[in-house]
């Protein structure tokens, strides 16, 4: 989460980091999810985030604008980024180069030469796919 708000703090309107997390995933989000994972980063748009979440240790969230005023932020990492400051596409690319996406991808193009290479299933390519995509 450091790192991230390193990227990100010349957008940053107001952070609170608690907790350190080792972060490998990230999800752009429009609907309020059930079940969040500490090692993941959330985020929303600020008339996006849930009114509530169910489990309240560990999230991270990344807040595009000013959210109102939500009790389970004090519980969560954030960074909340100034409305407008920087695209959404920007936002991914910065955080795919932070978690290192391109190794995950060339890895991925790797297995999949190999299994049309060594004549796999169609269903075992979806599954490497599927795999992939997780």
């Amino acid at each position: 989460m450091n790192e991230i708000l390193d990227k990100f703090s010349q957008f940053t309107s107001s952070y609170k980091i608690s907790f350190n997390t080792e972060i490998v995933n990230f999800k752009f989000s429009t609907k309020n999810l059930q079940n969040y994972s500490p090692y993941c980063l959330y985020i929303f748009r600020a008339n996006k985030l849930p009114k509530e979440i169910f489990n309240y240790n560990k999230i991270n969230f990344l807040i595009i604008g000013e959210p109102q005023d939500l009790p389970y932020l004090n519980r969560c990492n954030y960074i909340i980024l100034k409305e407008d400051s920087i695209s959404i596409f920007d936002i991914i690319k910065i955080i795919q180069s932070l978690l290192n996406f391109d190794d995950a991808l060339s890895s991925f193009k790797e297995k999949l030469f190999f299994s049309i290479k060594d004549d796999l299933s169609i269903s075992n390519m979806i599954s490497i796919a599927f795999e992939y995509l997780n």
